[in-house]
């Protein structure tokens, strides 16, 4: 580690002649280049309830994962830490207040601090069920995994606009990558582009498009464990927002206010 380092070493001999030429002892030290902790996906919100919430992120080396967070912007009195060591990160977050704002930042390996912060990072939690006195307000997105000017064109004018402010969650009609869904084509077309500025605090839902299920027909395979879609979306399969448990993430139901 850096500073002084003390290395202490013990030789042990079971022929006691110190005539003895078997015995041998050698001491090296080798520099290792410590690698440094960076996000290769920004953080952003899933699935949010009126007392839980997803954070995910994804880092260039497995570390242990924390979301540190508070009703006040730069003070994070509470924390979630994950114990499992690994990149893609996902923590929930339990026992929040309804319709409550909270900010929140990363933080890797207990200590280093890898997301960004400011006050465009927070969360808002949604209202309890059956609360209707206030509104609800969606942006609605079909076929957005198309990278060049049209995407770039969406983005800009709906996020140079006042309605940005009113969003409560995202809605994705399918189509979030081109062509396959592979998960390259999501990091480009979906979380490499201006959507990164309101996902991190915006949860977004999202239904699955035959450009995501072409991965299927290019891998054979369609299962949670291994196709991008369902490792990079948290869906309310099992009812945790209300509404029906399906079992699925392909097709689900949630309950908002």
């Amino acid at each position: 580690h850096q500073g002084k380092n003390v290395i202490a070493a013990s030789v042990h001999q079971v022929n006691p002649y110190p005539s003895s030429s078997d015995i041998s002892f050698d001491l090296r030290f080798q520099a290792v280049e410590t690698v440094a902790i960076s996000l290769d996906r920004n953080q952003y919100v899933q699935n949010t309830t009126d007392s839980t919430v997803v954070i995910r992120w994804r880092t260039n080396i497995p570390v242990s994962g924390s979301v540190k967070y508070g009703t006040t912007l730069g003070t994070y009195s509470s924390s979630v830490d994950s114990s499992a060591v690994k990149t893609d990160q996902v923590i929930k977050i339990t026992g929040l207040t309804p319709n409550t704002k909270y900010y929140y930042h990363l933080s890797t390996n207990g200590t280093d601090t890898v997301g960004r912060l400011g006050e465009t990072y927070f969360f808002k939690t949604a209202p309890t069920p059956g609360d209707v006195s206030g509104t609800v307000g969606f942006w609605i997105l079909g076929d957005g995994g198309q990278v060049g000017s049209r995407q770039t064109g969406v983005h800009s004018t709906f996020l140079n606009t006042g309605f940005k402010d009113s969003m409560d969650m995202i809605l994705m009609l399918g189509d979030n990558a081109y062509d396959d869904g592979t998960d390259a084509e999501f990091q480009e077309g979906l979380f490499d582009t201006q959507l990164d500025s309101v996902i991190r605090n915006t949860p977004m839902y999202s239904t699955v498009g035959n450009h995501e299920v072409r991965y299927v027909g290019a891998h054979n395979v369609l299962t949670p464990e291994t196709t991008p879609y369902y490792q990079i979306y948290d869906l309310p399969a099992n009812g945790e927002g209300g509404g029906l448990a399906s079992g699925t993430e392909s097709y689900y139901s949630w309950d908002y206010g």
